[in-house]
């Protein structure tokens, strides 16, 4: 599996057999290049930790844009309750 982003690229593959036994070799191309081996479990973890990391921006993402957009309502309902005209003229 390949995924490119921006201008760092992520290849994942499995690699079997040798003195380590099965491992997930994750490859990071870009300025720099990385190549991880990581045991299955290892490969799991790393998963898990990565999904939840991004679950967890993503809300706290969410509602900061649902507190803005909250302020802004509430800024835009109480300018509407003042006006430069008395209500009572004609």
């Amino acid at each position: 599996m390949a995924l490119m982003t921006q201008d760092v690229k992520f290849t994942i593959t499995p690699q079997s057999g040798g003195e380590e036994g099965d491992c997930i070799q994750v490859q990071i191309s870009g300025e720099q290049n990385v190549v991880l081996c990581l045991t299955p479990q290892q490969a799991r973890a790393m998963a898990s930790d990565l999904i939840q990391t991004v679950y967890r921006a993503e809300v706290k993402n969410s509602l900061q844009t649902s507190q803005r957009k909250s302020i802004g309502a509430k800024t835009d309902t109480a300018t509407d309750h003042y006006s430069m005209h008395s209500p009572h003229a004609a």
